[in-house]
């Protein structure tokens, strides 16, 4: 009688520790991963944006990133070489041949500060904290 008893205990505690489990996994949020550049965007030498700015989710490239920051408000372009930053900040290129255009560096991103420039947005592979400071500019 005892070993019965000691069986229908501990079968007891393992199906309420089963129990208390997925009572726990029930109210556990799902955790979001996000992404935070700083930016900075400057028209014409003159600072327009100076913040972090957070994504939601793990994003790889630059382009990535860009497409998701919805308070950037960025236009992007296919082009031969890849996306082709038109717009940001609801500041365009208007005339791919006389400019201003957008161009970009960063002073943190590991491929950037190998190749003394940064690649284009879609092959720029990006980290949680890098800093970018995005130039709408006639001079090249």
């Amino acid at each position: 009688m005892k070993k019965l008893c000691k069986i229908l205990l501990l079968c007891g505690l393992v199906f309420m520790g089963g129990c208390s489990k997925n009572i726990s996994k029930e109210n556990e949020q799902p955790q979001k991963d996000t992404t935070t550049l700083h930016i900075i965007v400057n028209n014409e030498k003159k600072e327009v944006f100076n913040k972090e700015v957070t994504v939601d989710g793990n994003v790889a490239s630059l382009e990535e990133f860009l497409e998701k920051a919805d308070e950037l408000d960025v236009v992007l372009t296919d082009s031969k070489y890849g996306k082709r930053l038109d717009g940001m900040l609801n500041i365009e290129t208007k005339d791919w041949n006389k400019g201003p255009w957008w161009l970009y560096s960063s002073t943190t991103n590991k491929k950037c500060k190998e190749n003394n420039m940064c690649p284009a947005i879609s092959d720029l592979t990006i980290e949680n904290g890098d800093e970018f400071t995005f130039e709408f500019t006639s001079e090249m």
